[in-house]
């Protein structure tokens, strides 16, 4: 997935995701963005973004991601009109518990 201007996979209320092997570059939205699902893995996962987020959560449960590259691409021209120039690579949400693995 590459050069688009939304999310690379969006996915509402589903239940066991599993999320590997992309290549992600420059999306206009997130690499993966989970709401409200359960059982979600993403792994093995090259993300270069370009706004937003490599991997989203948003009110899931059972979410495990680990073993992903994610960095962000920055130019200029993107980021003219806009005061804050930040990319989060993973945003979590702040009502659900998470645990980060080490591998």
């Amino acid at each position: 997935m590459h050069d688009g201007t939304g999310d690379g996979l969006r996915v509402n209320s589903g239940k066991n995701i599993q999320f590997y092997d992309n290549t992600i570059y420059k999306l206009g939205h997130d690499g993966l963005f989970a709401i409200g699902c359960q059982n979600v893995e993403a792994w093995n996962n090259r993300i270069t973004c370009r706004t937003n987020s490599g991997l989203r959560n948003w009110n899931s449960n059972g979410v495990k991601f680990h073993d992903n590259v994610i960095d962000s691409f920055y130019h200029w021209q993107y980021f003219t009109n806009w005061i804050e120039k930040s990319f989060s690579f993973i945003p979590i949400s702040k009502y659900f518990s998470v645990k980060c693995l080490k591998s």
